[in-house]
């Protein structure tokens, strides 16, 4: 059954992001979505979401039918876990993922810095994982260079949505219809 897995960025309150959003958009289309809250600034460190990830994983909700999204440091620490654990969903979406060192604030540096994934995982995204597409705004955050590079990592359609800047909490989006519209062009729903 075709389901969904959000993995959020380093701001652990999914109950203000986009995530609720999607989720209940994709209820028109009988596909359910999980998001969970796996940490808060201060502990976003890869061990802490493969803690709280596993569990997902136990739950047999990752598959070869699930779609995974995953936003800003949650496409460092996703990349990482389904490589690790050899898992190959039908379709990975990125929402401002990066992959390489940028200028970021002094209170998240050793997070993020620290959450730069091996290229290998993004290798074995681009080998394993059959359609990917990077959504990239005008992100206030991270430098396009960075956005395109992750892109083409993991060798991904690459699509602009306007004005949505981070896609995160601290850009105030909560509402994402663009993605639901790029799902539904590129036939996932």
């Amino acid at each position: 059954m075709k389901n969904v897995v959000y993995f959020h960025g380093i701001h652990g309150d999914t109950t203000k992001s986009v995530a609720p959003y999607i989720a209940n958009r994709l209820k028109e289309y009988n596909i359910s979505m999980m998001y969970p809250t796996f940490f808060d600034r201060g502990y976003a460190y890869y061990e802490n979401f493969e803690k709280e990830a596993r569990k997902i994983l136990e739950e047999g909700l990752i598959t070869e039918e699930t779609i995974v999204i995953a936003h800003s440091i949650g496409n460092a620490f996703s990349t990482r876990f389904l490589c690790e654990n050899k898992l190959k969903p039908a379709v990975y979406i990125s929402l401002a993922g990066w992959a390489e060192k940028f200028e970021v604030s002094e209170s998240i540096k050793d997070e993020t810095y620290k959450a730069i994934p091996d290229k290998k995982y993004l290798t074995y995204i681009k080998e394993n994982v059959p359609k990917r597409i990077s959504v990239y705004s005008n992100d206030d955050k991270v430098p396009y260079e960075v956005l395109k590079s992750f892109s083409d990592d993991i060798d991904s359609k690459f699509i602009y949505v306007p004005d949505k800047l981070h896609f995160g909490t601290t850009s105030g989006v909560q509402e994402l219809p663009e993605l639901i519209d790029i799902m539904k062009d590129e036939e996932i729903i």
